[in-house]
């Protein structure tokens, strides 16, 4: 049920505008770093290799575009059912609620996961291009860079959980949005206090700052275990809702 479930949410995004801003979002953040790294002549990378070419779009995007993309990406899958009342034709059906929850939740994943790998394949295009047009510089591809975009999409997954969470209960898409824009507001304030463990948002810079090793892991940790902490919590509260009912 739950694979049927992921396949009827995809149909449901085709040709939609959460499918355009998969390609979009992460396009923006590539396009201002080139922009960046044009009107600097490309000397930059001459003297510092392609590994801050790397650096600069991963940070971009982890602690600015990808917590905004979050938002409204959940705030989009939810919003399909919230704007044309389809939260009451599916609980006609026989469909569990946390099913449906889960199966738009792993949906968003892939969402996320799928921008991601935009991100990448952007970036390996432009750098294989600007190599051919003259703009030579050392370590166009390597292990670590790799390593940090993954690093960075585990980090983000308790604040797409939590995201996944508002835009389910709140019909409003200003409150999801809202939340989005205020914590990423936050993420530079707490990411250089003692206090960045509290904030979820601030795990995804912590593995893109160049923090310690141990800063990194203990973000990925944190991710991890909100996400499924959020998530059972949330399976579990709508079991006995339905139960209620």
């Amino acid at each position: 049920m739950l694979i049927k479930l992921i396949h009827i949410e995809l149909l449901k995004t085709k040709r939609s505008l959460a499918l355009l801003m998969m390609f979009l979002s992460p396009l923006m953040v590539l396009l201002v770093n080139l922009l960046l790294l044009l009107n600097n002549k490309g000397v930059m990378i001459g003297e510092k290799g392609w590994s801050i070419f790397w650096l600069q779009n991963y940070a971009m995007w982890g602690y600015f575009m990808m917590p905004l993309y979050i938002a409204l990406i959940t705030a989009l899958l939810n919003g399909i059912e919230h704007r044309t009342n389809g939260w009451r034709f599916m609980m006609t059906l026989p469909i569990k609620q946390k099913d449906l929850f889960l199966a738009k939740l792993i949906l968003a994943w892939l969402y996320l996961i799928g921008a991601s790998a935009v991100l990448f394949v952007s970036i390996v295009t432009s750098i294989v291009c600007l190599e051919v047009f003259g703009i030579n510089g050392a370590d166009m591809f390597s292990f670590e860079m790799s390593q940090k975009l993954i690093y960075t999409t585990i980090a983000c997954l308790a604040i797409l959980t939590i995201q996944h969470i508002i835009s389910w209960r709140w019909k409003n898409i200003v409150v999801p949005l809202g939340l989005g824009v205020v914590a990423t507001m936050s993420i530079m304030q707490f990411s250089h206090s003692k206090y960045w463990h509290f904030n979820p948002w601030t795990y995804t810079l912590m593995t893109t700052n160049g923090a310690a090793p141990t800063g990194q892991t203990l973000a990925m940790v944190y991710s991890l275990s909100m996400t499924l902490v959020l998530t059972l919590t949330a399976l579990y509260w709508l079991g006995k809702r339905e139960v209620r009912c």
